[in-house]
């Protein structure tokens, strides 16, 4: 089972990072697709009010 804080903030940024695809996060995170998508979304939001938009915008162009 997910720890919602720790893994989540890992699993959004290994998503960040490396753009695996959300069964692909779920194996490596021991969810179901949507609920390691559903975990990013929450904790991207999270992400985008803390880190430099520079860094945010940096993760954006990789997409």
């Amino acid at each position: 089972m997910l720890n919602l804080t720790k893994e989540g903030i890992y699993l959004s940024l290994v998503d960040l990072r490396q753009k695996p695809t959300f069964q692909t996060l779920g194996l490596l995170f021991d969810l179901c697709r949507t609920k390691a998508n559903n975990t990013f979304n929450y904790w991207v939001e999270i992400l985008r009010e803390m880190l430099p938009v520079s860094q945010i915008e940096e993760a954006k162009k990789d997409e």
